[in-house]
């Protein structure tokens, strides 16, 4: 969607590079990209071209001319993901497409012990897909943290980098 409306005003093809992968169902906030062109355009142009043609659940908050070797995913210094878990016998009516919905009690005391245990630099083999392409499965989380707010859990993870399905 991005690329075909950037397409658009380049006058040519536009490939985005993310700083990461979001899966079908995951919503991001603050993810950095860019894109190669030749087109010179204001940088306003860029932006508010972009948001008056992009779906109303997709926006560009700032845009910015980068030095030829910047690379959104390679030189990211850090990955942050919030996964909020909705915790009531009765399913969320607002928020419904932004939380997982956990009915049956959880016993938040331990998951708040096991996520500090993530912490640190650790070897994540386990924790990854089989189609994960990363040669190398040590990461250092930076925090990984769980907090409550009333019937939702908010889990909070930072690291240096992800493996394919580590989080999930």
């Amino acid at each position: 969607t991005i690329e075909t409306v950037l397409s658009k005003i380049a006058n040519e093809p536009i490939i985005v590079h993310g700083a990461g992968r979001t899966d079908a169902g995951v919503h991001a906030t603050n993810m950095v990209a860019h894109f190669d062109t030749s087109a010179i355009r204001p940088l306003r142009g860029w932006l508010m071209g972009a948001n008056s043609t992009l779906p109303k659940d997709i926006a560009i908050q700032w845009i910015k001319a980068m030095d030829p070797d910047f690379h959104a995913r390679f030189k990211a210094q850090s990955r942050r993901y919030r996964y909020v878990i909705y915790n009531s016998a009765s399913r969320p009516a607002l928020l419904y497409q932004q939380v997982t919905h956990a009915y049956y009690p959880l016993d938040v005391d331990k998951m708040i012990e096991a996520a500090k245990k993530f912490e640190g630099t650790h070897h994540f083999e386990s924790f990854r897909a089989s189609s994960c392409q990363s040669k190398q499965p040590v990461r250092h989380v930076s925090h990984c943290r769980l907090i409550r707010h009333g019937c939702y859990l908010v889990l909070d993870i930072q690291a240096d980098g992800f493996l394919h399905h580590m989080v999930r």
